[in-house]
């Protein structure tokens, strides 16, 4: 296996991302959106992470903070590259540069049937916090999961 690198995403990169993001869901998001999320991580706004293996992107992650919250906004990892820790490392790289910008509390929203993806939030230390009924454009729920790992109590 070749070595996996974890790093800043570029404007270059969007079509990967894009591509990947496509593959991954049912709903992806706009070109323009990804694009965006890129160049706003590229002014410190958002985070914005690819995973990198030959010279190809094979991952990405994109997260933003405000203030003490910060919020998982998507992670996929292109199919075949799935089952190497890729997920795990882009996970926590986002986390890690949420907790840098000051983020105690980090949350994301899952289907609730994607078990994989959930496995592996648990696993980072994110557990169930509620649900948002009707979330996706197709009716279907998502389960909140909040990062119980980082969450500092006064």
């Amino acid at each position: 296996m070749s070595e996996i690198v974890i790093r800043a995403a570029r404007l270059e990169d969007a079509d990967a991302v894009i591509s990947i993001d496509q593959a991954s869901f049912s709903q992806p998001w706009l070109p323009a959106t990804v694009h965006s999320a890129i160049e706003k991580a590229a002014h410190g706004d958002y985070i914005a992470l690819v995973a990198e293996q030959d010279g190809a992107i094979c991952g990405f992650v994109v997260a933003w903070t405000v203030r003490e919250e910060g919020e998982i906004a998507t992670i996929a990892v292109r199919e075949v590259a799935r089952g190497q820790g890729i997920g795990r490392r882009l996970l926590e790289a986002a986390l890690n540069e949420c907790k840098r910008r000051g983020a105690t509390d980090i949350f994301l929203e899952v289907r609730p049937g994607n078990e994989i993806a959930r496995r592996l939030y648990e696993s980072c230390g994110f557990r169930v916090a509620g649900v948002r009924p009707k979330y996706y454009r197709d009716g279907d729920d998502a389960v909140i999961m909040r990062n119980e790992e980082l969450r500092i109590e006064n």
